[in-house]
């Protein structure tokens, strides 16, 4: 059995992070190294995933002035001494047959990376699956079509059981909210092949107070600029792809004007919401170049030029009055 080092960052987590840890110690793969991460917690997590830790031999714990899951996941993958990496979110929790079913697709050496799919539970309690029809072999050009149409593959670093020489040289982006969607056409640009599995493993659970969930400030402004990664990729080793990489940009700028015009900080970031909208401008006239975007998603880039032209509150508006005539 080949060691998997599983990192996991924690703060401030400790009513979710006994079910978490239970979840990776009691997997019928037993062969782990598991990486605690105490991320500078102040609501006594530290003092829990010490004693996780004397429970577990298999458990290393490293505590840290707070940095961020980025800086916490790095210091992970430092001190990682398994083949495989792998991420779990401190506040989720995993199938106890996960590691099993990835660790037997690794081993084809041709497979880089293996990904699961994810049940999503939202805070209503109720669930949505994110999962492959079938077990899918991708090419890394088919990967990143994949991700830029918002496949199952998913922009996540948690799904994903990943060779640790992918992370040679490469580590997260340190103060950025994005960082899995920043890293991940770097990682896949270095796989061989990657393997979705037709199961839904991992459980995300959003929760009020969660990055995932938390209003739109500034720091979700300028982590925008995690999007970049796709394209700076493609127009390097993948040029067919680059506009793709462009509309999706384009779309992930449109989804943060809405949340930031729905946000509680909106007046706050009226200079940023406008330089948005500027940007989405000039992204949509730059994906009109490309006959296969207009094609695919023409109507789409329709709604983004009017929505940044009038602003989505606006339009918005109009669009509701049209509704009711």
């Amino acid at each position: 059995m080949k060691l998997i080092s599983v990192i996991v960052p924690a703060y401030n987590v400790r009513p979710y992070l006994e079910r978490c840890m239970d979840s990776i110690i009691h997997q019928t793969y037993s062969c782990l190294e598991i990486i605690l991460v105490d991320d500078g917690s102040t609501d006594g997590t530290d003092a829990l995933c010490d004693e996780i830790a004397r429970s577990d031999p298999r458990v290393i714990v490293i505590h840290k002035e707070n940095g961020g899951q980025a800086d916490a996941r790095n210091r992970g993958i430092e001190i990682a001494s398994g083949e495989f990496i792998s991420f779990i979110d401190a506040d989720d929790y995993i199938e106890l047959d996960m590691y099993e079913h990835m660790a037997a697709a690794l081993e084809d050496d041709a497979v880089s990376l293996v990904a699961v799919g994810m049940v999503i539970t939202e805070t209503t309690g109720q669930s949505r699956v994110i999962s492959a029809p079938e077990k899918i072999y991708l090419t890394k050009e088919e990967a990143m079509m994949n991700l830029f149409e918002e496949g199952e593959l998913l922009p996540s670093s948690s799904n994903k059981l990943f060779r640790k020489s992918l992370f040679d040289k490469v580590r997260y982006v340190n103060g950025i909210i994005n960082e899995d969607t920043e890293i991940i056409f770097r990682i896949v640009d270095r796989c061989s092949h990657i393997l979705m599995l037709d199961r839904a493993a991992y459980h995300y659970v959003l929760r009020d107070g969660s990055t995932t969930r938390s209003d739109f400030g500034l720091k979700d402004y300028y982590s925008l600029s995690a999007y970049k990664s796709a394209i700076e990729v493609c127009k390097k080793n993948y040029p067919d792809l680059l506009p793709y990489a462009y509309y999706y940009e384009l779309r992930e700028y449109y989804k943060a004007q809405v949340r930031l015009t729905n946000s509680d900080y909106y007046p706050n970031l009226k200079k940023e919401a406008f330089l948005l909208r500027q940007k989405i401008v000039k992204d949509v006239m730059k994906c009109l170049r490309w006959k296969q975007i207009t094609r695919k998603y023409g109507r789409e880039m329709m709604i983004y030029m009017v929505t940044a032209f009038w602003g989505y509150r606006i339009t918005n508006w109009l669009m509701m009055i049209r509704h009711r005539k």
